[in-house]
């Protein structure tokens, strides 16, 4: 089935915040699904009070996706 799968999580430490860098891949049998299934954990990632994401790219070829966040407390 479709699935996205996180395969490197980067926690670092700022004065106020923490930055966090996600990647991984997305699983799925169309680039349309590919992009739902990115845009959907995009989604999960700012329903979680104090995360905001900075920058994200999903390359559909490869369906390898980077994303970066900054969490505040």
């Amino acid at each position: 089935g479709d699935t996205v799968r996180l395969s490197a999580l980067a926690l670092k430490r700022e004065k106020d915040s923490v930055s966090i860098n996600f990647t991984g891949t997305v699983n799925s049998s169309s680039y349309a699904a590919t992009q739902e299934h990115f845009e959907a954990y995009l989604s999960s990632l700012q329903s979680i009070r104090g995360m905001q994401n900075t920058r994200k790219s999903l390359e559909p070829k490869g369906q390898t996706f980077t994303i970066e966040a900054v969490y505040k407390p």
